[in-house]
Protein backbone atom coordinates (compact mmCIF):
# COMPACT_ATOMS: atom_id res chain seq x y z
CA UNK A 1 0.00 0.00 0.00
CA UNK A 2 2.49 2.59 0.48
CA UNK A 3 4.23 1.67 -2.87
CA UNK A 4 0.97 2.68 -4.40
CA UNK A 5 0.54 5.77 -2.32
CA UNK A 6 4.29 7.33 -2.91
CA UNK A 7 3.30 6.78 -6.95
CA UNK A 8 -0.27 7.98 -6.63
CA UNK A 9 1.42 11.42 -4.82
CA UNK A 10 4.47 11.35 -6.40
CA UNK A 11 4.93 9.87 -9.90
CA UNK A 12 0.36 10.10 -11.30
CA UNK A 13 0.10 13.23 -8.93
CA UNK A 14 -3.43 11.98 -8.00
CA UNK A 15 -5.55 11.82 -4.72
CA UNK A 16 -8.03 9.49 -5.02
CA UNK A 17 -10.26 8.50 -1.95
CA UNK A 18 -8.12 5.21 -0.25
CA UNK A 19 -10.82 2.53 1.42
CA UNK A 20 -9.75 -0.92 2.87
CA UNK A 21 -10.75 -3.45 0.47
CA UNK A 22 -13.54 -6.39 1.62
CA UNK A 23 -13.22 -9.96 0.67
CA UNK A 24 -14.15 -10.48 -2.96
CA UNK A 25 -13.68 -6.46 -3.17
CA UNK A 26 -11.95 -7.08 -7.03
CA UNK A 27 -15.21 -7.98 -8.23
CA UNK A 28 -16.28 -4.35 -8.05
CA UNK A 29 -13.58 -2.79 -10.09
CA UNK A 30 -15.15 -1.10 -13.11
CA UNK A 31 -15.90 2.55 -14.42
CA UNK A 32 -14.13 4.78 -12.00
CA UNK A 33 -13.76 1.99 -9.21
CA UNK A 34 -10.27 0.96 -9.13
CA UNK A 35 -8.40 -1.67 -7.10
CA UNK A 36 -4.46 -2.58 -5.81
CA UNK A 37 -4.82 -6.93 -6.15
CA UNK A 38 -1.68 -8.67 -5.24
CA UNK A 39 -0.53 -11.91 -5.74
CA UNK A 40 -2.51 -14.87 -8.42
CA UNK A 41 -5.07 -12.56 -8.02
CA UNK A 42 -3.43 -10.11 -10.12
CA UNK A 43 -2.17 -12.49 -12.76
CA UNK A 44 -5.87 -13.20 -13.14
CA UNK A 45 -7.51 -9.82 -12.85
CA UNK A 46 -5.14 -8.97 -15.97
CA UNK A 47 -7.39 -10.02 -18.36
CA UNK A 48 -10.32 -8.81 -16.71
CA UNK A 49 -9.61 -4.85 -16.69
CA UNK A 50 -9.37 -2.69 -19.30
CA UNK A 51 -6.63 -0.73 -17.46
CA UNK A 52 -3.20 -2.55 -16.07
CA UNK A 53 -0.89 -0.20 -14.01
CA UNK A 54 2.18 -2.53 -13.01
CA UNK A 55 3.36 -1.15 -9.75
CA UNK A 56 7.07 -2.00 -10.56
CA UNK A 57 7.22 -0.61 -13.77
CA UNK A 58 5.39 2.59 -12.25
CA UNK A 59 8.12 2.68 -10.02
CA UNK A 60 10.97 1.78 -12.48
CA UNK A 61 9.37 5.22 -15.20
CA UNK A 62 9.13 7.15 -12.15
CA UNK A 63 12.92 6.51 -10.41
CA UNK A 64 14.70 5.12 -12.95
CA UNK A 65 15.24 2.25 -10.73
CA UNK A 66 13.89 -1.62 -10.23
CA UNK A 67 11.50 -2.04 -6.91
CA UNK A 68 12.16 -4.83 -4.71
CA UNK A 69 8.80 -6.51 -3.71
CA UNK A 70 9.96 -9.14 -1.15
CA UNK A 71 13.73 -10.07 -0.14
CA UNK A 72 15.08 -13.12 2.60
CA UNK A 73 15.94 -11.02 5.54
CA UNK A 74 16.87 -11.87 9.33
CA UNK A 75 16.71 -10.09 12.90
CA UNK A 76 19.81 -12.06 14.01
CA UNK A 77 23.18 -13.25 12.60
CA UNK A 78 22.65 -16.77 10.86
CA UNK A 79 25.78 -18.82 10.80
CA UNK A 80 27.75 -19.59 7.07
CA UNK A 81 26.53 -23.28 7.21
CA UNK A 82 22.92 -21.86 7.56
CA UNK A 83 23.76 -19.14 3.98
CA UNK A 84 25.34 -21.98 2.53
CA UNK A 85 22.79 -23.83 2.92
CA UNK A 86 19.92 -21.53 2.02
CA UNK A 87 21.69 -20.34 -0.79
CA UNK A 88 22.05 -23.86 -2.33
CA UNK A 89 18.40 -24.20 -1.85
CA UNK A 90 17.56 -21.10 -3.43
CA UNK A 91 19.77 -22.20 -6.15
CA UNK A 92 17.99 -25.37 -6.76
CA UNK A 93 15.06 -23.80 -6.88
CA UNK A 94 15.82 -21.18 -10.05
CA UNK A 95 17.80 -24.47 -11.77
CA UNK A 96 14.26 -26.15 -11.58
CA UNK A 97 12.44 -23.44 -12.43
CA UNK A 98 11.49 -25.18 -15.27
CA UNK A 99 9.71 -28.13 -13.43
CA UNK A 100 8.19 -26.01 -10.82
CA UNK A 101 6.31 -24.40 -14.02
CA UNK A 102 5.14 -27.71 -15.74
CA UNK A 103 4.15 -29.44 -12.05
CA UNK A 104 2.18 -25.92 -11.31
CA UNK A 105 -0.23 -25.17 -13.96
CA UNK A 106 -1.87 -21.57 -13.58
CA UNK A 107 -4.34 -20.94 -16.57
CA UNK A 108 -4.54 -17.31 -16.04
CA UNK A 109 -1.44 -15.87 -16.64
CA UNK A 110 1.99 -17.94 -18.28
CA UNK A 111 3.78 -18.53 -15.22
CA UNK A 112 6.89 -18.80 -17.86
CA UNK A 113 6.77 -15.61 -18.95
CA UNK A 114 6.44 -14.63 -15.49
CA UNK A 115 9.57 -16.06 -13.91
CA UNK A 116 11.82 -15.30 -16.65
CA UNK A 117 10.90 -11.70 -17.86
CA UNK A 118 8.59 -10.50 -14.32
CA UNK A 119 10.74 -11.26 -11.57
CA UNK A 120 14.48 -11.22 -10.94
CA UNK A 121 16.21 -13.10 -7.92
CA UNK A 122 19.24 -11.29 -7.66
CA UNK A 123 19.50 -8.06 -5.45
CA UNK A 124 21.86 -6.45 -7.60
CA UNK A 125 23.67 -2.51 -6.68
CA UNK A 126 20.28 -0.82 -8.63
CA UNK A 127 17.96 -2.87 -6.73
CA UNK A 128 19.81 -1.72 -3.46
CA UNK A 129 19.87 1.87 -4.71
CA UNK A 130 15.49 1.84 -5.22
CA UNK A 131 15.09 -0.07 -2.00
CA UNK A 132 16.82 2.29 -0.28
CA UNK A 133 14.91 5.25 -2.50
CA UNK A 134 12.00 3.32 -1.57
CA UNK A 135 13.11 3.56 2.31
CA UNK A 136 13.85 7.27 2.93
CA UNK A 137 10.47 8.30 0.86
CA UNK A 138 8.86 6.22 3.88
CA UNK A 139 10.48 8.05 6.51
CA UNK A 140 10.07 11.50 4.58
CA UNK A 141 6.07 11.26 4.72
Amino acid sequence: MALLQILLNDHWKISPEIITGKENYELGISGTTAGLIIGDRALTQRSKSTFVFDLGLAWKEMTGLPFVFAAWVANKEMTADFIADFNAANALGLKNLPIIKEQNPFDDFDLGQYYDQYISFRLDEEKKKGLALFLSMLTKG
